[in-house]
């Protein structure tokens, strides 16, 4: 993959993923019961998007996505926290 190239890292690393599949496995196993806002595919996009514009720490996504309405609307979230009974990355 090229170095820091966006379309690069989409293609690799999101476009081969299956979302019907994921989304199966996920109602079989009973993962997202509980969840409110942010489902495995919203955290996906929303870690890759971090990741390849190289976004530091939970806190720096967190205003990156209240920042930019894009984004938003691509991941169906106006925000994100950090929970005190969250795991840390």
């Amino acid at each position: 993959m090229d170095k820091d190239t966006t379309k690069s890292a989409f293609r690799e690393y999101v476009t081969p993923l299956n979302v019907s599949t994921i989304l199966q496995e996920l109602n079989r196993l009973k993962m997202e019961r509980y969840v409110k806002k942010l489902g495995v595919i919203s955290f996906i996009r929303l870690v890759v998007f971090a990741q390849v514009n190289q976004i530091p720490s939970l806190k720096d996504i967190s205003l990156e996505l209240e920042a930019n309405e894009s984004l938003q609307k691509e991941l169906a979230l106006d925000s994100i926290r950090a929970c005190p009974k969250s795991p840390q990355f």
